[in-house]
Parts: structure tokens; C-alpha cells; sequence
């Protein structure tokens, strides 16, 4: 999914959803988010497949500084 700017935050932070993640045997709802701090790239999000919780795990494609 493509990452959104939240202007809001003092400093802005970049958030992304992935997609659906709860609950893990029918994912209906997406309730998991990954939030990043300026400077960080988080540019590609994504629901990864396990039956290791109750929610599906985000993976998160980032550049560091």
C-alpha cells in the first residue's frame, strides 16, 4: 500500500496499512498499522500469511539514514 503523511504530528509521521490482518483465520478488518519517523522511508507495506497470533503480521519495506 502506498504510505500516508499524517500532518497533523509534530513532526509528521509516515503510516501504512497493509490490508486486512484480524483475525488471522478470517481477516475482515485492518487494525495494524506501521508508523515511522521522519527521516525513515517506509515505502511498500504488506500482510504476510501465518497462523502464529490472532493477527497477520505487517512487513514493511524501509530505508534507514
Amino acid at each position: 500500500m502506498t504510505p500516508t503523511t499524517i500532518l497533523h504530528a509534530d513532526p509528521p509521521i509516515t503510516w501504512l496499512a497493509a490490508g486486512h490482518t484480524y483475525d488471522a483465520l478470517d481477516p475482515q478488518v485492518g487494525i495494524d498499522y506501521v508508523l515511522a519517523s521522519p527521516g525513515i522511508d517506509a515505502h511498500r507495506a504488506r500482510v504476510l500469511s501465518t497462523r502464529a497470533s490472532d493477527h497477520l503480521p505487517v512487513s514493511v519495506d524501509s530505508t534507514l539514514p
